[in-house]
């Protein structure tokens, strides 16, 4: 739709961190091992083209039913 010289955009808002935790899924779904992504997240950050002097990894602990 347009406006003179604007153009009225239709899209709609959408929740970039809604958007980034659903393709995290995915892509941990996809693996056959879980903690394949991990590794290969470690791998990346630690990786010379990088440059990091440090990696800090922060886990939590859920889900975990206690007898």
């Amino acid at each position: 739709m347009s406006n003179n010289n604007f153009i009225v955009s239709d899209a709609k808002d959408v929740d970039l961190f809604f958007q980034e935790v659903a393709l995290m899924k995915q892509l941990i779904l996809e693996r056959t091992d879980p903690l394949e992504l991990l590794r290969e997240l470690i791998s990346n950050a630690g990786a010379a083209e990088v440059g990091a002097s440090t990696m800090q990894v922060t886990y939590y602990v859920s889900g975990l039913k206690t007898s």
